[in-house]
């Protein structure tokens, strides 16, 4: 290939990144006038959405920035509630890991609902939230944004949470922006996002109460692959939504290290590890 058929190759990919951009950032006026209602300074990306679908409602003792055009934006908003049992699940279990500094990691966070459930509970030394896809990301980052004053234990992140270093590629729909699937070529509509393998961003994380939630639409077996040390140095409660296809693999793996089924429900499992009754 000539290095002018190079040259042009990557022109055409830079204006297709740029057309995306433009796309996603046409309604980024929609987050501004919202975030600009609570005073509050604007994340410098977008979303997409007209002002109308952009609504705030009230989660616990927090104000989140919320999207009607969205699945579980809208049953909040509608309801106050989502993945109730799952949640009851999870914490009650965590409820039983006695003392100990306790880190959640809400991976495939979405907007932060389940870490701002943690924030709730006033039991985490640390929330790490993870996202991966860019529209979700600006979402959870307006969030933390709102509440800033009661988020001193939160940090959000713009990754997708794997078991290599490199780049993924996230895409999502409209009407169900929580099921955004990352994958490792781009795909028509996706947007790429650095990988961070746990293992190694995490690797002096040790004898700690590790709560984690997982909900990454079929990505789980290299969610985990990438975090099989983390998991055997510390006591474990996890939530993980797993896929059909990547049962076998993922039971397989997690009991390999130690770790108990606690049972599941619906696609949701749940093991622990270094709890009592374990």
């Amino acid at each position: 290939m000539s290095v002018l058929s190079s040259f042009l190759g990557m022109g055409k990919r830079l204006r297709q990144i740029s057309d995306k951009l433009d796309q996603h950032s046409r309604a980024l006026a929609a987050i501004n006038k919202r975030l600009a209602q609570a005073d509050l300074k604007a994340p410098a990306a977008g979303e997409q959405g007209s002002d109308a679908d952009w609504q705030i409602g009230a989660y616990g003792n927090f104000s989140l920035l919320l999207n009607r055009r969205s699945l579980v934006d809208a049953t909040l908003l509608d309801t106050g509630f989502w993945d109730i049992p799952q949640m009851e699940r999870l914490f009650g279990l965590a409820s039983r890991m006695g003392d100990g500094r306790t880190t959640f990691l809400d991976i495939g966070s979405y907007f932060g609902l389940y870490a701002f459930a943690a924030l709730d509970t006033g039991r985490c030394a640390q929330v790490m939230a993870f996202e991966a896809n860019q529209l979700n990301y600006w979402q959870l980052l307006a969030n933390y944004r709102m509440n800033f004053d009661r988020c001193q234990t939160l940090s959000v992140h713009f990754n997708a949470v794997s078991d290599r270093e490199g780049v993924s590629f996230s895409q999502c729909t409209s009407d169900n922006r929580g099921a955004a699937r990352i994958g490792a070529s781009e795909a028509r509509g996706a947007m790429p996002c650095p990988n961070i393998v746990l293992d190694s961003a995490l690797e002096k994380l040790e004898g700690e109460n590790l709560v984690i939630k997982i909900d990454v639409e079929g990505h789980e077996a290299s969610v985990l692959q990438g975090m099989r040390n983390l998991l055997s140095r510390n006591r474990v409660v996890m939530q993980v939504e797993v896929w059909q296809p990547n049962l076998p693999r993922v039971t397989a793996a997690l009991e390999g290290i130690g770790l108990v089924a606690q049972g599941s429900i619906e696609e949701d499992l749940y093991f622990t590890k270094g709890l009592p009754a374990d």
